[in-house]
């Protein structure tokens, strides 16, 4: 986080680096829990004018990012059904800009599973099961959303789907998987 948080403001004409420059300072933040300073990294990207033509999708990528910034402050609040909606608005800007428009993807991450994580949080087990599979679909080796279906089903009863689960998440993911919050996710 500190390094994210150190980084120089780019030139006002580096639309997309001031995006991006923006999105590591909230994800600094909500690693360090601090939801308003989250929130204010979103709304400063709100009002960055970026443009899509010649180049990435600097616009597509300013609405999506400062949509999840949003969400990890909900979640962080304790909003976690407000922030599935953030993180669903997010989720529809990724799948329908960048999906198969790009190789490799523009995103580091597929959003539907910070959906899925979201309304894991907020008690609606199928929901999360149902946006870890739509996850899983496009992206079958995230190891955080096969989690999140794990801890779905888990609290759905159906112990045999959480353990396979589980296992292949854990097979997935490098480090310590337990120790990823869910609004981190």
């Amino acid at each position: 986080p500190d390094r994210a948080l150190a980084l120089p403001e780019p030139p006002k004409e580096a639309s997309l680096a001031r995006i991006m420059r923006h999105y590591a300072r909230g994800e600094a933040f909500a690693a360090r829990g601090q939801a308003a300073q989250v929130l204010a990294e979103s709304r400063a990207i709100a009002k960055i004018k970026a443009s899509d033509k010649n180049g990435p999708p600097a616009a597509s990528m300013g609405k999506m990012a400062a949509k999840i910034l949003e969400g990890r402050a909900l979640m962080l609040q304790g909003k976690p059904a407000r922030a599935a909606k953030a993180f669903e608005q997010a989720a529809k800007i990724q799948e329908n800009t960048f999906r198969y428009a790009f190789d490799p993807p523009p995103w580091w991450y597929p959003v539907r599973r910070s959906v899925a994580a979201a309304k894991l949080q907020a008690g609606d087990h199928a929901g999360a099961a149902d946006e870890a599979k739509r996850t899983l679909e496009v992206w079958p080796g995230d190891g955080l959303a096969m989690r999140v279906l794990s801890e779905a089903e888990r609290k759905a009863g159906d112990a045999g789907a959480a353990d396979r689960h589980l296992a292949q998440a854990r097979g997935l993911w490098r480090g310590d998987l337990d120790a990823v919050a869910l609004s981190r996710i």
